[in-house]
């Protein structure tokens, strides 16, 4: 009995699927021509796409490292309103922005511009360059949280580059973190917040013992003890 029902059941799946293949049969012989149309839309749609990011923009990102190449030129020989304006032949940071918008490169422009407004002593427009700056290499990012940090500073606004320092530090790496460390406690310092600004240079003097800044740590540090008693 049981065989006979095991063999009903698989004699019922063998109907469904027969059934269900000669539906699919019948459909397709009724559809062919629109089956055919609908597969013949996604495969322009998926070589468009590719099309697109193949000659488009692979060829923009070229074109982009090859704009922004004077730009950078300038900036390293301290020429910064060149670098930020162009040249009249080429084009500078602030074009590069309105050209390439939200690229990598639209982005490095925005960190280069950064650091040309904080030289050109703008430093409002520099924080704002910085802070809209993607960039994905933390030892950029450590250097643009730190330049704001800088910005503030040079602003007069000293207490406002703390978090910015906070930020830099922790970004860094064993050569930038006791740099920004240090400007964090002369920010300390400044503020009257002698105990925090020496907890900085402990961290220096124990976490970053070779570094330059640790060489006459011991100096900044004294003062710091000295201040509170």
């Amino acid at each position: 009995m049981a065989k006979k029902e095991k063999q009903d059941i698989e004699q019922r799946i063998d109907t469904g699927v027969q059934e269900t293949i000669s539906k699919t049969e019948e459909y397709i012989a009724n559809n062919g021509k629109r089956i055919l149309i609908i597969v013949g839309l996604v495969v322009v749609v998926v070589l468009g796409i590719w099309a697109v990011k193949k000659f488009y923009f692979d060829e923009r990102v070229i074109r982009s490292q090859d704009d922004i190449f004077v730009s950078q030129q300038y900036l390293e020989r301290d020429s910064f309103n060149l670098a930020l304006n162009g040249d009249g032949v080429n084009l500078g940071f602030l074009d590069i922005i309105d050209t390439y918008g939200s690229t990598k490169t639209g982005h490095l422009a925005r960190y280069y511009a950064g650091i040309c407004y904080y030289h050109l002593g703008q430093y409002e427009d520099a924080i704002s360059m910085l802070n809209a700056a993607k960039i994905d290499d933390p030892n950029h990012t450590s250097a643009a949280m730190g330049l704001i940090g800088d910005c503030y500073v040079d602003n007069g606004n000293a207490e406002s580059a703390i978090p910015y320092y906070e930020k830099a530090i922790n970004k860094g790496n064993n050569l930038t973190a006791p740099i920004y460390l240090k400007k964090m406690a002369l920010v300390y310092e400044s503020l009257g917040n002698y105990a925090k600004a020496e907890a900085c240079y402990v961290t220096i003097k124990e976490e970053y013992p070779q570094s330059q800044v640790a060489v006459d740590i011991d100096r900044y540090l004294e003062r710091a003890k000295a201040q509170q008693q």
